[in-house]
């Protein structure tokens, strides 16, 4: 699977189908670490679905008491890391230390594991040098067993590396000028047809090959659920 990122404006269907790729992948690996900053995909740590991870809420406190976040993976094998009201500062922190476990995981133990990161324009955000052990996972961590999928609503928000690093690019519906242009200069197909995509429809592209196909995830289940709506309440009570 290698490099994979994952594009979209909200309520187009992302995280669900994201959920379906982590359900199919997961188990494929030794270990695996997902970053949730918005505790969106609770249901893959369902105890009535089987769960796919286990969940570590990192509090304020517990992060400056300090995580050994290699010991925890390496224990529990699947674990779903979600910040509770730490800073912009502190939470891109944790990404960071979940990213040297991972590659730790891979370089001195030999065990594979797979990384993801939802909301990744606000962990991993465009200007300047991203984080030295994300950048590390992102460009080198192939070569150890360590892949990694990064989430995001706003692609001109994302670091660039999470993009042009990324072998497998997935698309939903974007509708921002300033994302198509973006994507514009690293896409095999025109970007601005991605503003006319259909909800739960997505564009798939092999950077490598250039090949892409569109894929209508409602053809696709997941057995675990996703608790995060792609409508809001006030959404039921507008004509349009």
């Amino acid at each position: 699977m290698a490099r994979v990122v994952v594009l979209g404006r909200s309520g187009t269907g992302k995280s669900w189908y994201t959920g379906q790729l982590l359900e199919a992948v997961v188990p494929n690996f030794d270990h695996a670490i997902h970053f949730d900053l918005e505790d969106e995909e609770s249901g893959l740590s369902d105890a009535d679905h089987d769960p796919l991870y286990k969940t570590l809420y990192v509090t304020k406190e517990r992060f400056d008491r300090g995580i050994n976040l290699l010991r925890i993976v390496h224990r529990v094998g699947a674990v779903r890391v979600v910040p509770e009201g730490l800073t912009k500062a502190e939470y891109r922190e944790l990404y960071g230390q979940c990213a040297a476990a991972a590659m730790a995981l891979g370089k001195e133990l030999g065990r594979s594991c797979f990384v993801s990161c939802d909301e990744s324009h606000n962990v991993v955000p465009n200007g300047g040098d991203p984080d030295e052990r994300v950048e590390r996972m992102i460009t080198g961590g192939r070569k150890h067993h360590v892949e990694c999928l990064h989430i995001s609503q706003r692609p001109q928000l994302l670091h660039k590396t999470c993009i042009s690093q990324a072998e497998k690019r997935v698309y939903f519906q974007i509708i921002e000028e300033n994302d198509i242009k973006k994507l514009q200069k690293m896409t095999s197909f025109d970007a601005e047809t991605l503003e006319d995509l259909g909800k739960r429809r997505c564009v798939v592209e092999n950077k490598d090959s250039g090949e892409f196909a569109e894929v209508d995830t409602n053809t696709l289940t997941r057995v675990r659920p996703h608790h995060a709506s792609d409508d809001g309440i006030v959404d039921e009570a507008l004509p349009v």
